[in-house]
């Protein structure tokens, strides 16, 4: 055992933690945002403040573009997630003394091949649902495609998606189920309290504003606690990187709503979004996700009983 063990350094103290935190996120967004604005300034004509545009103005400007749904501004908005994980790296290397990788696993090595069966499985898995669900309500769907606007995506989405949700594995189930494991030594805590705030943290999302606080945390919450379990009983959070990207990347590729929180071009557009219908196909997916990776890589269930010990420390 090596993930959650790796953090007893001696380099825990409380403080460090919301620090690291808050200051990866502020100066991420900062940075992200300045490279934004520029980048927009570059590529379109909105007009400068100079030339007697308003502040409000300007601004719902760069909102509108934002959320155009295009591959460039899917690439812009990700790059805010980019930069965050960027100055998180820094900052828990600066307080902890953690390289990147032992808090991926808590080792020198990170296993890439996890990551890959991890996108594989689920996108695999994510495909047949969607597919199946077109099939049998064919009226609920519309098909929008343009090659080249589609390839563009699909190359946007392949390189740009996996920052942002690298970025939340990082933090939810590296950074603070290491924080979490050591105060607690429990592995439990270790999935539960970051499963939870990783759902608070999208209460902002347009899904949770049409549907309701209620209807939509088991959404988030549960794919938390998930890729938390995952992440736990594989010892390390590769294929939790792997299961998150490939959710995200498949959204903005193949099916969008109209209260995705992504506006992109994808392939179909869902007319109706049924929350309980959706739950109930993660339920399964994910059902099946831990059963394959179960056999796969011999999984002990048990390990989730065991206290964390410095003890088992690598």
């Amino acid at each position: 055992m090596n993930f959650l063990e790796r953090a007893f350094d001696n380099q825990n103290q409380w403080w460090k933690y919301p620090l690291c935190i808050l200051g990866g996120i502020l100066i991420g967004n900062i940075v992200g945002g300045l490279f934004i604005i520029l980048a927009i300034l570059l590529k379109t004509t909105i007009s400068p403040i100079s030339d007697g545009g308003e502040i409000s103005d300007i601004i719902s400007d760069l909102n509108t573009f934002l959320n155009a749904g295009t591959p460039f501004s899917l690439f812009l908005l990700i790059s805010i997630f980019a930069f965050s994980l960027l100055f998180s790296v820094i900052f828990i290397k600066s307080a902890h003394n953690r390289r990147f990788s032992e808090l991926i696993n808590g080792t020198s090595t990170i296993r890439w091949s996890h990551f890959s069966w991890g996108a594989f499985i689920w996108f695999t898995l994510s495909l047949i649902y969607l597919l199946i669900d077109f099939y049998m309500h064919p009226t609920q769907f519309t098909i929008r495609f343009e090659f080249s606007t589609f390839i563009r995506l699909v190359v946007v989405a392949l390189i740009c998606v996996p920052f942002q949700t690298t970025y939340e594995e990082y933090i939810f189930r590296g950074y603070l189920a290491q924080g979490i494991g050591i105060y607690t030594k429990s592995r439990w805590m270790s999935i539960i309290i970051p499963g939870i705030l990783f759902g608070l943290m999208h209460v902002t999302n347009p899904e949770v504003q049409q549907f309701g606080f209620w209807v939509m945390m088991p959404h988030y919450i549960g794919f938390g606690l998930i890729v938390g379990l995952i992440a736990i009983l594989d010892d390390g959070i590769e294929l939790s990187m792997g299961i998150h990207a490939a959710n995200n990347i498949f959204s903005a590729i193949f099916v969008t709503t109209d209260q995705s929180v992504l506006q992109t071009d994808a392939l179909f557009r869902q007319l109706r979004f049924d929350p309980v219908k959706e739950l109930a196909a993660f339920i399964l997916i994910s059902t099946v996700a831990i059963i394959f990776f179960s056999i796969k890589y011999n999984w002990r269930f048990s390990l989730l009983n065991k206290r964390i010990s410095p003890e088992d420390r690598p």
